[in-house]
């Protein structure tokens, strides 16, 4: 993963070359998976933390939804 500069000026180019390993060519991306944790290039994790938060709570209600149907 490439991240710009934090520092804007050092930046003297707005575009990027082209990255390749083994002749492909290496895709820019705003968001990246790595070991099941969603990092963005901003270095920012706060929408994978809303997205383990989301599944914890869909997690959550599936195991009351369970329980009430067994005390029936």
């Amino acid at each position: 993963m490439i991240f710009n500069p934090t520092d804007k000026a050092k930046i003297f180019s707005q575009t990027l070359p082209h990255f390749t390993i083994d002749g492909h060519c290496l895709q820019f991306v705003n968001e990246f998976c790595n070991l099941g944790h969603m990092i963005s290039n901003n270095l920012c994790d706060d929408a994978d933390i809303k997205r383990e938060i989301h599944n914890m709570y869909v997690r959550t209600n599936m195991l009351i939804c369970s329980e009430t149907v067994h005390s029936m």
